[in-house]
């Protein structure tokens, strides 16, 4: 049987994105953070965070 393991709710994000950008996304261009959309202020701050870590070289 299939096990799934399931994350914590901080290492989620909850996104909007448009169906031209996802298959961009799938084609394997690059995604723009003007593309997102948070649905909640918590997956907003963990964006940006994660956008932050990503332009100072820590991810």
């Amino acid at each position: 049987m299939k096990q799934y393991y399931l994350e914590p709710a901080s290492e989620k994000v909850q996104l909007e994105i448009p169906v031209k950008t996802l298959r961009r996304l799938m084609a394997g261009k690059p995604l723009l953070a003007e593309d997102l959309h948070c649905l909640n202020q918590g997956s907003q701050q963990r964006v940006r965070r994660l956008l932050m870590d990503y332009m100072m070289g820590k991810s």
